[in-house]
């Protein structure tokens, strides 16, 4: 995800990541950032050389804490690890793609982060919309947003996702409560100590997220949520 034209405008070389935070910092008019997290991972980084930069930035009191986002495990494991050797700067969270029908990380990367002591930083409880309910799915499907966003949904779709979309819907129905406050509820409950990221377009939903904080989910609709997920065998997006 290049940001410019040049050579030097993607990817983690120490010039990129440098120049990146200089920028974000007089944009913001700070001094420091709280937390700094790569975004989309480039399999040709050089860690070592990524690394020395975030260690170079949170020595210079630039940035407080380092983040890593949709990181592959071995990759996120190479990074702690040789930092932490090395007397370095670390990483101290990792946001992941995970909800009721795209939960590839629970494999390897949630229980190595929950080892590690990592915050955990999952992101699209509702699968952008997917599981927010039927008639929310058809109209972002029939969208221009939705052929926009061609990709991201390309991720979504197989007659299992649909499986689980029903069975969420179901409980909902059940309970009284909203698809996505079931969808984030879910997320709540088999990750009881992340961080849920949520991306309301108002404040209605911004409050429906609020209101799912308080809701409890019996086993059985968990149990029964889980049993509909396929496995995706190529383990997501790498």
């Amino acid at each position: 995800m290049p940001v410019g034209s040049g050579q030097n405008s993607r990817g983690y070389s120490r010039k990129h990541i440098v120049s990146a935070v200089e920028g974000s910092l007089r944009r913001l008019r700070t001094d420091r950032i709280d937390l700094y997290q790569t975004h989309i991972w480039d399999p040709e980084t050089n860690i070592e050389e990524m690394m020395d930069a975030f260690d170079l930035l949170v020595r210079q009191g630039k940035v407080l804490y380092l983040g890593a986002t949709d990181i592959p495990c071995h990759q996120l494991a190479r990074a702690v690890y040789g930092a932490r050797h090395a007397g370095k700067a670390s990483f101290t969270s990792v946001q992941f793609h995970f909800n009721a029908v795209w939960r590839e990380d629970q494999r390897e990367l949630v229980p190595f982060s929950r080892q590690e002591g990592l915050g955990l930083l999952p992101y699209s409880p509702a699968a952008r919309g997917f599981l927010a309910g039927r008639q929310r799915r058809l109209t972002r499907m029939t969208t221009e947003r939705a052929r926009t966003d061609a990709y991201a949904w390309s991720w979504y779709g197989r007659p299992a996702d649909a499986e689980v979309a029903a069975l969420i819907e179901d409980c909902a129905a059940r309970i009284g409560a909203e698809p996505a406050q079931v969808a984030l509820g879910w997320v709540l409950a088999r990750l009881p100590a992340s961080v849920p990221l949520v991306g309301p377009t108002s404040l209605s939903q911004l409050r429906s997220s609020v209101t799912a904080l308080d809701l409890a989910l019996d086993e059985e609709d968990l149990c029964a949520i889980d049993g509909a997920y396929a496995a995706r065998p190529s383990g997501g997006h790498f």
